[in-house]
């Protein structure tokens, strides 16, 4: 096991540091360029903190450094950490009447493509003294590993100690091209879905915010088994396939909106709302920052 007092007798920060980095990555190289620093070295603080310790902290894997089960203990406690002294200086930082300071948000490429992306001019126009990062990640962002002050997601995060308010909710539809309609009829029924060319997100799918409900919609047990025509782990990869005419999806219908010749199919098929949530840390409960953006999303919707 990793003596945690060692923490604040011999070990120093600087290793604590490169090594969160690292295991983070799960690379020396992408480590490396990450610190400005050569892998090299950053092998040698590794090995100099493992010594430290007493205990190995990875191994190697042909796919890059896995943490030991002592490796993933200590990574817990140097994300926590270096986690809560970024969200503090974030903190000490915004101080001012105004909104002010850099404010590093993860979101889904496609909130950020279709909705964010168009207004963000119109916020740092109202807020001229906030500087944002995006950082593009469709899954559970992890706030404390990603470097990112907050999230907008599309479900509720399974982190703790974080503060999660709904912002908005979109209505869904079953979309094609007009060209897809024209050249393969439309469907009226939710049956007649099984001889058309379906797209959905594939295996990676999250059944929380059932992405692929066209696969089972309105399918009985003696119904045959819907096979998708095509497979992709983007929602923005999935709009723009309907719009290149390859089959049917649904899609969030502030997507489809940019896309005005698709039509949408079944239009009294009620399919599940989506709910996006503002996840951020609790000790960031008081940033202007954050405030700023949750009212202006919310303004805005």
């Amino acid at each position: 096991m990793v003596d945690i007092r060692l923490l604040s007798t011999k070990v120093d920060w600087d290793k604590l540091r490169i090594f969160n980095h690292v295991a983070w990555s799960g690379s020396l190289t992408k480590a490396s360029e990450k610190l400005a620093l050569s892998q090299s070295a950053v092998s040698r603080q590794i090995s100099a903190l493992e010594s430290m310790m007493g205990c190995r902290l990875f191994r190697r894997h042909p796919r890059g450094l896995m943490l030991t089960e002592q490796g993933d203990i200590l990574f817990e406690t140097t994300q926590e950490i270096f986690g809560r002294i970024s969200n503090t200086l974030s903190i000490l930082k915004d101080t001012k009447d105004m909104a002010a300071g850099h404010l590093r948000l993860a979101t889904t490429q496609t909130f950020s493509n279709f909705w964010l992306a168009p207004r963000i001019h119109k916020f740092l126009s109202q807020y001229p003294e906030v500087r944002i990062t995006q950082i593009i990640s469709d899954d559970d962002t992890n706030l404390l590993q990603e470097g990112a002050d907050l999230a907008i997601k599309p479900m509720p995060s399974a982190q703790l100690r974080m503060i999660q308010r709904p912002l908005m909710t979109f209505s869904r539809g079953i979309y094609a091209s007009e060209t897809y309609l024209e050249k393969n009829g439309e469907p009226h029924k939710l049956e007649e879905l099984n001889h058309h060319k379906l797209i959905v997100f594939g295996e990676d799918a999250n059944s929380l915010d059932n992405t692929n409900i066209l696969l089972y919609l309105g399918l009985t047990e003696d119904s045959p088994r819907r096979v998708p025509y095509f497979s992709v782990n983007s929602n923005l990869a999935i709009a723009t396939a309907v719009a290149s005419h390859v089959g049917i999806a649904m899609l969030d219908e502030y997507i489809a909106a940019d896309y005005p010749f698709l039509r949408r199919i079944l239009p009294s098929v009620k399919l599940p709302d989506i709910t996006y949530y503002l996840v951020y840390p609790e000790e960031l409960r008081r940033s202007k920052k954050i405030a700023a953006l949750r009212d202006f999303i919310m303004e805005n919707v």
